[in-house]
């Protein structure tokens, strides 16, 4: 298996729309085929190139998971702690055994600020509350904080954004600095991630790709307006295809946790319900696993104009990343080329 043959299925791929963004494949921490296409910025007519800094959405999920777990294992926060213990904050309709497992879990039963399940707009979430307000952990709370709980915590999976707000708003109090401070401590910089970071959208540093919104004109828009100005626990973080790689590799190689922590995290702990049978979670991130084996572990995530995936196979020895800054559906390509890939 070459380049070309690995270009071959991404061509073959069926896009929504074309393709606009990087794709990397790597195995053994051999680059086998890399791939740059569309704009970086429309207005100036700059290019994606392989180094290019693109939005992830949920994808940064997996980094919460880590700044909270690092917190466990330095016994500074347990598993079991309980939500009302460990925030300092109100939230008089929640169940109060909710504790900071069901949240990594997306178990909790809590509500969310967005009804993902429900198909909500997530744009139309900022037209009461400006999205520019919305820059730490806690700005995030009046949206669903007073709102009444879901079902009884650990009675079922049920995706949930807010829960990710809270394990930062935890990992903030645990930990004693800001969630983005964290993270980079956690997770960036033992990785490598030289790239990686919670960036304010009204000042982006350079190499990092706008994200599009297409119009119902055929014109197109950026996503400033439609998601909140600076990433956070649910979501939002900006990375490279090259620092992908050395997350997961890190990762593997217990280099951001040791290994009881890091088994904990790659593990299937709960089955994925309304996903189909062999997909679960982990702690932070989606397993698909055969006979409770995992055989391929991923974060994936989608934002107006943003469209990320990025997976593990064969215990890290084959990664594929795809990140988009349109919306271009690239989801089972990175399972394509694995197969193919072998």
């Amino acid at each position: 298996m070459n380049a070309s043959d690995i270009d071959a299925i991404v061509r073959a791929h069926r896009f929504r729309r074309p393709f606009r963004g990087v794709m990397r494949v790597e195995r053994e921490g051999e680059v086998l085929y890399e791939r740059a296409d569309g704009l970086a910025n429309r207005s100036d007519a700059i290019p994606n190139r392989p180094t290019t800094r693109f939005q992830i959405a949920s994808g940064c999920k997996i980094f919460t998971a880590l700044a909270v777990l690092k917190l466990v294992e330095a016994g500074r926060l347990a598993l079991d702690a309980r939500l009302t213990d460990c925030t300092g904050s109100r939230f008089p309709r929640f169940d109060p055994k909710v504790t900071v497992r069901h949240l990594l879990t997306h178990t909790s039963g809590i509500p969310s600020y967005f009804d993902e399940e429900g198909g909500q707009d997530y744009e139309q979430i900022w037209e009461e509350r400006p999205m520019y307000a919305l820059r730490s952990p806690a700005d995030f709370l009046p949206l669903f904080q007073e709102l009444p709980q879901v079902f009884p915590p650990g009675e079922r999976f049920a995706y949930n954004d807010g829960a990710f707000v809270l394990l930062a708003l935890i990992a903030e109090r645990a930990g004693g600095k800001g969630f983005p401070e964290l993270v980079t401590e956690s997770v960036f910089e033992p990785a490598g991630m030289v790239d990686s970071g919670y960036f304010d959208r009204d000042r982006l540093p350079e190499r990092t790709a706008r994200a599009y919104i297409e119009t119902e004109d055929g014109g197109w828009r950026t996503n400033q307006y439609a998601v909140p100005i600076r990433g956070g626990g649910d979501g939002g973080a900006y990375t490279t295809a090259a620092d992908m790689g050395r997350f997961w590799r890190a990762l593997f190689g217990r280099e951001l946790l040791g290994e009881e922590w890091t088994s904990a995290l790659l593990n299937p702990t709960v089955a994925a319900v309304g996903e189909d049978d062999a997909t679960h979670y982990g702690l932070g991130v989606w397993i698909a696993a055969s006979e409770g084996r995992p055989r391929m572990h991923y974060v994936c995530g989608v934002d107006p104009g943003v469209h990320f995936i990025s997976s593990a196979h064969d215990g890290g020895r084959l990664l594929v990343t795809v990140l988009c800054n349109a919306e271009c559906s690239p989801w089972g390509l990175d399972l394509a080329i694995a197969r193919a890939v072998g």
